[in-house]
């Protein structure tokens, strides 16, 4: 019997397989030397921003490589919204600028990891305010890769000037459901590493894989297509789950365990409505 990553590869079309190739055969021509150049291993978003707002750290950080390449398990239409065009469909990113800083993020990462290691601690060390105790550390803004000892590094500087670190990531890898607790083993082999699933539309997801990470505490991450309201309010339900908003902030461990977190769709065009149809769960399906 195939497993859901398996049932969900197969579902892919060479036309996607085509472009992911070219894209890794870019990123792989592209020398130390270059890949250095990147400005930053570190960006900051407005769902960061809004984690440090509501208190939960003091400054949070996420690291955005090149999807496809670096998730093993990513679908038709999660892959295109995570380029940044989920309207057409088109693997690319919206500036020339990201889509340069991300192939080298992505060079250093795949192909010269004791750089990527280097760059990931002194960039983020150079981003730290004074004052600052406790900051959450995202290393799959964009991929679902392991990152060998870059965590242990990143958690190890940090110590040595006061900071509290706390990992966390979304993962589309459901085997992982069958683990006995909601955390990765980083490579210092602490269970350090909080997970949460993502879950797209027609992902070959069963209704009781779901239950099962949500009896063990761990909270899957769905997105749903929401009404231009301003008083909208998304349900306290999904499919029978219980489900929270997760648009008010971006870290996760600070969320109940063991429900669904719904995240909205932003774009209410027509035409993205239209082509987000196999990615965006519609509200009303959840209720």
């Amino acid at each position: 019997m195939q497993s859901v990553n398996e049932l969900n590869r197969s579902a892919r079309s060479a036309s996607s397989y085509q472009k992911i190739q070219q894209i890794a055969a870019n990123v792989k021509a592209i020398s130390l030397v270059d890949a250095l150049k990147v400005g930053s291993i570190w960006t900051e978003s407005s769902k960061t921003d809004k984690s440090v707002d509501v208190g939960h750290v003091d400054q949070a950080f996420v690291c955005y490589l090149i999807p496809g390449i670096t998730c093993s398990n990513w679908t038709e239409k999660c892959l295109a919204s995570c380029f940044g065009d989920s309207v057409t469909g088109t693997y690319t990113l919206k500036s020339k600028a990201s889509q340069m800083a991300m192939a080298r993020r992505t060079a250093l990462a795949l192909y010269y990891s004791a750089e990527f290691t280097q760059r990931a601690v002194s960039d983020l060390l150079s981003k730290i305010k004074p004052g600052t105790r406790i900051v959450s550390v995202r290393l799959n803004g964009t991929s679902d890769y392991t990152f060998g000892g870059v965590r242990f590094a990143i958690r190890q500087a940090l110590r040595n000037v006061g900071v509290d670190c706390v990992f966390y990531e979304y993962t589309k890898n459901w085997n992982l459901v069958h683990n006995l607790e909601p955390y990765f083993t980083d490579d210092s082999g602490t269970k350090s590493v909080q997970v949460f699933f993502s879950l797209s539309a027609h992902e070959h997801v069963s209704t009781e894989a779901i239950k099962l990470a949500l009896s063990k505490g761990i909270n899957v991450a769905v997105p749903i297509l929401v009404p231009k309201s301003k008083t909208y309010q998304k349900p306290l339900w999904w499919k029978g789950f219980p489900s929270i908003d997760g648009d008010k902030h971006d870290y996760l461990p600070a969320h109940p365990k063991g429900v669904i977190i719904l995240l909205g769709y932003k774009n209410q065009s027509k035409t993205a409505a239209q082509s987000a149809t196999g990615f965006i769960q519609p509200v009303e399906s959840g209720v």
